[in-house]
């Protein structure tokens, strides 16, 4: 007698087994093409074009949402390409995935500069000093700034 309880268990478990493979493939593909992109924008930005890297950043970070390194370089060209209140929000995004990024708080804190939000600004400096980024503590010490 066939027990029919005991086969649809085991039709369950397969179709289970089967969609958290796929699945962990799927995440694999997904990092792999967010490296990818990642990549490429970034020989962009070192070959000159900050603005064509843009839309390959853009699909990093929709591919991988918390790609540290993604934000933190679009905000770079952001910055770049003097739209600071972008490079704000992806430098913010940066550092809530990896306060300990100096750079970030560093290029944050010179968008802020150039929106004339001071204090903002040499908060971040400061940040980016006590995490050892040097170009920050020359900043704040040629401005006699402690940190």
């Amino acid at each position: 007698m066939v027990n029919t309880k005991r086969i649809v268990m085991a039709c369950f478990m397969l179709i289970m087994s089967c969609y958290f493979l796929f699945s962990c493939m799927a995440d694999m593909d997904r990092d792999e093409a967010a490296k990818a992109y990642y990549t490429r924008a970034y020989q962009l930005i070192m070959s000159g074009y900050p603005h064509d890297a843009l839309p390959l950043l853009d699909l990093a970070i929709e591919k991988k949402p918390d790609y540290t390194e993604a934000y933190y370089n679009r905000g770079a060209v952001y910055y770049l390409i003097k739209d600071y209140p972008k490079a704000v929000s992806d430098l913010t995004a940066a550092i809530r995935l990896n306060p300990e990024l100096a750079e970030a708080y560093t290029c944050r804190g010179s968008a802020y500069l150039m929106m004339h939000n001071e204090r903002a600004a040499f908060e971040d400096y400061r940040k980016a000093a006590r995490l050892g980024d040097l170009d920050a503590q020359t900043y704040l010490k040629e401005k006699r700034i402690t940190w």
